[in-house]
């Protein structure tokens, strides 16, 4: 967004976090107590789980990717932000790096952190991650 220009703002629900089904909500000792085995499987391969009624990561990673290559073609060399969730971030941080996705929750995010990504075609450059807000990059 331009300061204050609001008509430049886009949501697009690609960008947003997982759908976690039943779990939506749920603190982790309420999902341990309700569905000890999927909160271990979880905590075990967190990208291999998918929450009952929620979404496989794969299928949120392609619609993130979607979004972004969207992004990039309509704003070429252009600075634009993204106000997302930590799972959308790490898989923009890991697709960025040339990680796999079960490498995602290798990478930090913690709660108002900001990343800066570069693209170029061909190139892409992680030039800061997980910074406090606040703070300069």
């Amino acid at each position: 967004m331009l300061a204050g220009d609001a008509s430049q703002t886009v949501v697009d629900r690609r960008l947003r976090e997982i759908d976690f089904g039943v779990v939506e909500g749920l603190t982790y000792d309420e999902v341990e107590r309700a569905y000890p085995a999927l909160l271990q499987a979880w905590m075990e391969r967190p990208t291999e789980v998918t929450f009952p009624e929620g979404e496989p990561v794969a299928a949120m990673a392609a619609r993130v990717r979607d979004a972004l290559a969207d992004l990039l073609r309509v704003r070429p060399n252009q600075t634009t932000l993204v106000v997302s969730h930590g799972g959308v971030n790490r898989i923009v941080l890991a697709d960025a790096l040339g990680l796999p996705l079960a490498s995602m929750f290798r990478l930090s995010q913690d709660y108002a952190c900001f990343n800066v990504v570069e693209y170029w075609t061909g190139h892409t450059a992680v030039r800061a991650m997980n910074v406090p807000a606040g703070r300069p990059c």
